[in-house]
């Protein structure tokens, strides 16, 4: 429930108060000594009852999206740099509880640091362009992603809400690891043979309230009659940045080793695993799940293993491997530009790397690049690294 609307209901509480207080106090002193106490008694829980009445009301006109008030909120507008009003407040208390707006309230007015953030939120749901602009497209996603869960007083929207942790409605347990399904979990579909990091399962770790939590390994499982070798590359994406790529797939289990993840005390992180596939396999099944708390090792903060909790197996959607054969199908090659051996100790602008991309039949949004360092070089002596484009 948004400040205003709580104030709204402490005067509605007050004014009710006061009427029933006068309207006591009006009573002829005949009345009021004939007055039996089951009789005041009715009248109090006359009025307690019209009380709740008018705080459903208020609760109900035109949502919220603060994580107490339980409901998911309508955004009937779409929403830009210089918008105004109670929409904008309702976004922004969605991007705080999820960490994307580092605000310590609502504003009402949708500026820079209110766009940066609708984009960052729009980029960990694969909405683009995620320029930043709350249109029917980010409306549409919020709308269809938002649970709202009423009694128990949380509202999940997208990859997460708000608790004590970073995202997700889930309540952090005293100690420990908890595991669950994330809200952003896929459902049955397809998976494009050809296609890149496609997720295939959304899972939250949340840590206890005790301490933090430091996971080393996770292993997931791949069920079907889909090959090993369709699976190309395997990674873990946490609000849209690869945070893990996989170190083995042997007989269908996909290991994500040497993690050193750490989980903060009392919040939830919502993590995707997300495939690469490749192969003519067209019609063959396959779906990846977390069999067993066996499949995560973690640490606490005096090195003590934990023993993740949590419903197990937690369970993906299950993918049809698709083919598809398209000439209007945007295509991306890549290829190395040569460069010069000799980098001189102390210059600055070195050219170190140089690639092409050529986009064919319809436009790539590049979203990011992960470049590795290889070689003797200490790390330390690189500095100020920079990406040209043309």
């Amino acid at each position: 429930m948004s400040i205003a609307t709580k104030k709204i209901v402490s005067i509605a509480l007050m004014a009710s108060t006061v009427l029933w207080a006068a309207g006591v106090a009006s009573l002829p002193l005949a009345n009021a000594q004939s007055t039996t106490a089951a009789g005041l008694q009715s009248q109090i829980a006359s009025l307690l009852a019209e009380i709740q009445q008018l705080q459903a009301q208020l609760n109900t006109s035109g949502g919220s999206s603060n994580a107490s008030s339980g409901s998911c909120y309508t955004f009937t507008k779409d929403l830009t740099v210089g918008s105004r009003g109670a929409d904008v407040t309702a976004l922004q208390q969605v991007l705080i509880a999820k960490g994307y707006l580092a605000i310590s309230a609502p504003t009402g007015f949708f500026g820079p640091l209110t766009k940066t953030a609708v984009g960052k939120w729009q980029a960990a749901n694969g909405i683009t362009p995620s320029a930043g602009y709350f249109g029917p497209k980010s409306r549409a996603f919020y709308a269809s992603s938002c649970v709202s869960t009423g009694t128990t007083g949380t509202t999940t929207t997208g990859t997460g809400t708000s608790t004590t942790g970073t995202t997700t409605g889930t309540t952090a347990p005293a100690t420990g690891l908890m595991v669950s399904l994330a809200s952003d979990n896929p459902g049955t579909g397809s998976l494009v043979s050809g296609a890149a990091r496609t997720p295939v399962l959304a899972v939250n770790f949340t840590a206890g309230n005790s301490g933090a939590v430091t996971i080393s390994d996770v292993k997931f499982q791949k069920t079907g009659v889909l090959s090993d070798s369709a699976i190309t590359n395997a990674y873990l994406i946490q609000n849209g940045q690869v945070i893990a790529q996989y170190s083995s797939l042997n007989q269908g289990i996909l290991d994500f080793s040497g993690l050193n993840w750490q989980i903060p005390a009392g919040q939830t992180e919502d993590v995707q695993l997300a495939v690469d596939t490749s192969g003519s396999n067209s019609g063959n099944t396959v779906s990846f799940m977390l069999p067993a708390a066996t499949n995560i090792t973690a640490f606490d903060t005096n090195n003590n293993a934990v023993t993740a909790t949590g419903s197990f197996p937690l369970n993906g959607g299950s993918f049809v491997l698709t083919t598809v054969s398209s000439p209007s199908l945007a295509t991306v090659a890549i290829s190395h530009i040569s460069i010069g051996q000799t980098v001189t100790a102390g210059t600055q602008n070195n050219l170190v790397g140089a690639w092409n991309f050529s986009i064919g039949n319809d436009k790539v949004y590049l979203k990011g690049i992960n470049f590795h360092v290889v070689g003797s070089a200490n790390l330390a002596n690189l500095q100020n690294v920079k990406l040209f484009v043309n």
